[in-house]
């Protein structure tokens, strides 16, 4: 009888082993996978949760709704290539706006406008509409400001029947874009009077009033003691450092203005395509 039931004992023993083991394995499985990728979502723990999306695409490797969350995933990591990457795997049919827009915004994100054109134009192609206002974010993401400025001058006529647009090309020809050189020029002749021109008056004000001190107190030092004045010899050497730096900010004052006035109507005219999608 005792031995009977040590036997048994070893056999339940053994039985309960298989079961754990056999139990721990399918807490890896893909069902349990995906469901601690959703909760790895929600706590907005991206990068752990597409380590368990991608294992679970690796057993359904069709599942559009797995490679768009994957993608959307890596948007908010700013792994933008990537996320291209999957976005291309997606099946036409799975295309909603929402999958739209993730895909422009990788491809913005990539700078791989060339690839945002194209699928505009094969996706879109019957809405003329959309075509025509993505092209002017095409045109923004090619050129420089002061191109795309006299580009869009050029084709006023195009845009002039869109929704919004033509606020849009107003609001352009008002901000039209600020000349590096005339910048540099300006405050070669009046110090200051480069970056008042490029909208930093502030700026230009305090560099006028630094360069026309040190100039002052230059002078003063140089006409008490003439030529020998270590008073006029300091403040003109912090005048001239004042004025060759005015000069040169203006320039680069003239290249932060085209470059905020390019990022400021990109943003608008993404809002006017995403509008449309």
């Amino acid at each position: 009888m005792y031995r009977f039931t040590l036997r048994t004992i070893y056999i339940l023993f053994f039985v309960f082993c298989v079961k754990f083991i056999s139990a721990q394995n399918n807490i890896f499985d893909v069902s349990h996978s995906r469901k601690y990728a959703d909760y790895l979502q929600s706590k907005s723990d991206y990068k752990n949760a597409n380590t368990e999306y991608l294992f679970c695409l690796q057993t359904n490797p069709n599942s559009d709704s797995l490679k768009e969350q994957i993608a959307s995933n890596y948007l908010r990591l700013m792994k933008y290539d990537e996320g291209l990457n999957i976005c291309k795997t997606i099946t036409p049919q799975h295309y909603s706006k929402t999958t739209s827009l993730l895909f422009l915004n990788h491809c913005r994100f990539s700078h791989q406008y060339q690839q945002a054109d194209s699928f505009i134009k094969t996706k879109y192609i019957s809405n003329a509409l959309l075509q025509t206002v993505w092209n002017l974010e095409y045109k923004i993401n090619q050129l420089d400001y002061t191109h795309y400025y006299k580009w869009l001058k050029q084709n006023k006529n195009i845009y002039s029947a869109l929704p919004g647009a033509e606020e849009y090309y107003s609001s352009v020809m008002r901000a039209h874009p600020k000349s590096p050189i005339k910048a540099l020029l300006l405050s070669t002749l009046i110090p200051g009077a480069g970056k008042i021109y490029t909208g930093y008056r502030h700026d230009g004000f305090v560099a006028f009033a630094s360069i026309a001190t040190s100039a002052f107190q230059a002078y003063r030092g140089f006409h008490k003691a003439g030529i020998k004045s270590i008073y006029g010899w300091i403040y003109g050497g912090v005048g001239v450092g004042f004025y060759v730096g005015n000069i040169y900010g203006s320039w680069k004052s003239a290249k932060k203005y085209n470059s905020e006035q390019k990022i400021y109507y990109k943003k608008k005219v993404e809002t006017l395509s995403f509008n449309m999608l």
